[in-house]
């Protein structure tokens, strides 16, 4: 996203595609992405991201593509997105991959000392509640059945993208 010093657009931000050098109207990825106003408000969608927050959001999606690879989540997943989270507080992908990260780590535990509450597992059932306080305060579109099937882009939709797209003059 950039700025629009030179009142090209009607918004005040744009969104450039540079994958399919075309620009992206904010209103086109809200309603299609069910993003809420107040998620835009709170920075976590639709907002520049500095170089730390881009390197921050690599490191989440490194947690999830391990996860991915290896089918479980454990210390290097819960690592990659606490130096993720110091950079960029509002990352939903990130927060949901530490919640599910600490869940992961609590059951290791609780199978090694015999399902019994201690004080490890009320430090990490606290960190859980904070990890999903954290996930509620960003506003979050929650990923539903409905959106998966809203968002699976069909053979017609894709050639209708592919007509309107507006190429960016180099």
């Amino acid at each position: 996203m950039y700025k629009d010093k030179d009142d090209l657009f009607p918004e005040d931000w744009v969104n450039v595609a540079l994958t399919v050098q075309q620009y992206q109207p904010t209103f086109a990825i809200k309603e299609f992405f069910c993003i809420k106003d107040s998620a835009i408000i709170v920075g976590t969608y639709l907002t520049p991201l500095s170089d730390k927050q881009t390197i921050a959001m690599q490191l989440s999606d490194l947690a999830l593509i391990y996860h991915n690879k290896y089918k479980k989540y454990d210390d290097f997943t819960l690592k990659c997105v606490e130096k993720s989270l110091k950079h960029m507080k509002k990352n939903p992908n990130a927060l949901v991959i530490k919640g599910k990260s600490l869940t992961a780590i609590l059951q290791t535990h609780l199978n090694q000392n015999g399902y019994k509450k201690d004080a490890y597992t009320d430090k990490i059932d606290t960190m859980r509640k904070k990890c999903w306080e954290a996930l509620e305060s960003t506003h979050w579109t929650k990923e539903t059945p409905e959106l998966r099937e809203k968002w699976k882009p069909s053979y017609t939709t894709v050639n209708e993208i592919k007509k309107s797209t507006q190429y960016i003059k180099k």
